[in-house]
Formats: C-alpha cells, structure tokens, sequence
C-alpha cells in the first residue's frame, strides 16, 4: 500500500500507513522504506525523506545504494548541494560504494546549475575510484557543455564516448 500510494504521489497517505505500520511494531523492509522516501523525494520533500533515512539507519535497517541514490538525487533536484555532498561523503564510512549512477546523479546537479568544472571535477573522481562514465554520464556532461554554448567541449566528450565504445 505505501509503494501504491506513493507512486500515485499521496505521500501523505503513504506516510499515514507507514507510521501505522511502525507503531504496530510492524518492521518495514528496505523497500517500503525505499518507496516512502522516494515518494517525499519526488514531491519536494527532501528535508522529510531525509528524517526517514536517518530513522532507518538509528533503528538498526542499513540504508543500500538505492536509499542513497533516493535521497541525493532529491537533494539535487532541489538544489541542495551541502546536503547532498555530506551524504555522498558519509556513504564510504557506512559501508556503501558510490557507483556510476551516484555519480551521474552529482555531476547533473552541478551541470544544471551551470558549475561545469565542478561536474568535470565530479567525473575526474569517479575516474579516481576505478568507475568509467556510461553512456547516462556522459550524456550528461554533453548535454550541460552543449546548454552552455561549449560544444567544442561537447564534441570532445563525445568523441571520448565513443573512443571507449559506450554507445
């Protein structure tokens, strides 16, 4: 019911069961956690998904990549960088290894904004961690070169894409 309600986009009522569901004593799985968090994420409401992420992990259920990958992408959407550099810092020390998608998602939010050298930064990172760009990433970083007017550097990307074949 909390997955249902909350792809409807009635997170309000997904977060009335779920507090339901928890003061039975019943445990939610990660998924319904999951859900829940994407649901508040997707409406704007990153601040409150935030609360729920660190509910999990102080109730003992380990957030996964994709409870990070929930919550940073919400920060990004809205914009929130220190939150959502904070998260991506803490996941290391919880056990969690960023992987392409986590990534992708930083380099977007910085892209959007128009902070081009920080998501090439981003992508020399990843690099560093033994990750190469997918096709997302890429598309990613062309598309933010090509807003920009840069399509030098669009073409330049675009050739390395292709030189490694992810196509």
């Amino acid at each position: 019911m909390i997955h249902g309600y909350s792809t409807l986009g009635r997170w309000k009522e997904a977060g009335k069961i779920f507090r339901e569901m928890t003061s039975r004593c019943l445990i939610p799985d990660i998924f319904t956690w999951n859900s829940f968090m994407g649901s508040l994420c997707k409406y704007g409401r990153s601040k409150e998904a935030a609360e729920i992420f660190f509910s999990m992990a102080a109730k003992g259920h380990k957030p996964n990549i994709v409870s990070y990958i929930i919550l940073l992408r919400g920060y990004a959407n809205e914009g929130s960088f220190a939150d959502m550099m904070s998260l991506f810092n803490s996941m290391e020390g919880n056990g969690i290894v960023a992987n392409c998608q986590v990534f992708t998602i930083l380099i977007d939010a910085y892209a959007k904004q128009g902070m081009i050298d920080e998501a090439m930064l981003i992508l020399t990172d990843m690099r560093g961690q033994g990750l190469s760009p997918d096709v997302f990433t890429y598309s990613t970083l062309i598309s933010a070169l090509c807003r920009m007017g840069r399509l030098a550097d669009a073409m330049d990307k675009f050739s390395q894409m292709i030189g490694v074949r992810c196509v």
